[in-house]
């Protein structure tokens, strides 16, 4: 079954991780075939989205730079940034 799959979390070049754990990596991209695979953690295009559409997944949408997260008052501004592809992919005829 298809699947969208969201990562709003740190990230790498290779990896999804927390503070003080990884939870998606190379080694586990086969959990995630036939997924949308979203996440704006730092990096991630650079090797993990490849891997991850060479495995099967559906799509990947990442960043291929190091990305910021602001906590002042322009945070609003930055979610509706960061889950912009998402809202117009579920709320439009937009596709990936």
């Amino acid at each position: 079954k298809h699947f969208v799959f969201v990562g709003l979390s740190h990230g790498n070049e290779e990896q999804l991780l927390t503070k003080n754990s990884i939870y998606v990596s190379c080694e586990n991209i086969s959990h995630f075939n036939k997924s949308l695979f979203y996440t704006p953690a730092c990096s991630t295009a650079i090797t993990l989205g490849g891997k991850l559409i060479a495995e099967g997944c559906s799509a990947y949408v990442g960043c291929n730079k190091d990305t910021f997260a602001t906590y002042e008052d322009k945070n609003s501004v930055y979610i509706e940034c960061e889950n912009y592809c998402l809202i117009n992919f579920f709320n439009s005829d937009i596709t990936i």
